[in-house]
């Protein structure tokens, strides 16, 4: 769930294989042997350092699917970065918890897909300038043309 405007959505994205280019590059973070990897996701080329000793193919944010934990990404172009500084192997309360209560509120929920989101949430923007524009002493012009988001181009934008 995604709060926005002070509203919340379930929503259902597409999280499909990305296709990974391993490279021979290695390095060392948080004291863990890692190897390069690239993948062109959704406009923005990515670079992600993998740590094969840990065999979980998840990462950060919706990066994913290399055999190893990614502990570093950031896009090419360096304006979005995450990177671990240390890896702590605890047990955690957060898998005792009860989430029955979200499972039932997510039940209750009807999933939206990811391109309305994006399409209400560019919908929602447009109507908050002109509200700014008809009832302030102020003129709001939007930047028309390319997306800044950590996603610039989606599935069904693609040609």
């Amino acid at each position: 769930m995604i709060p926005y405007f002070q509203n919340f959505f379930f929503i259902q994205d597409n999280y499909s294989e990305l296709p990974w280019q391993i490279t021979q590059d290695t390095k060392k973070i948080a004291g863990y042997d890692c190897v390069k990897a690239l993948v062109n996701f959704r406009g923005r080329v990515w670079e992600a350092w993998f740590a094969p000793e840990i065999p979980l193919s998840f990462g950060p944010w919706k990066l994913h699917g290399l055999p190893g934990l990614i502990l570093e990404a950031y896009d090419t172009d360096r304006r979005y970065a995450m990177i671990a500084s240390e890896i702590q192997y605890t047990t955690d309360d957060i898998f005792k918890k009860d989430f029955a209560g979200l499972v039932k509120t997510l039940n209750k929920s009807k999933p939206i897909s990811f391109e309305q989101y994006i399409n209400n949430k560019e919908e929602a923007w447009g109507n908050r300038i002109t509200t700014i524009n008809n009832n302030r002493d102020v003129t709001v012009t939007p930047i028309n043309g390319n997306r800044n988001d950590m996603e610039l181009k989606f599935e069904w934008e693609e040609e």
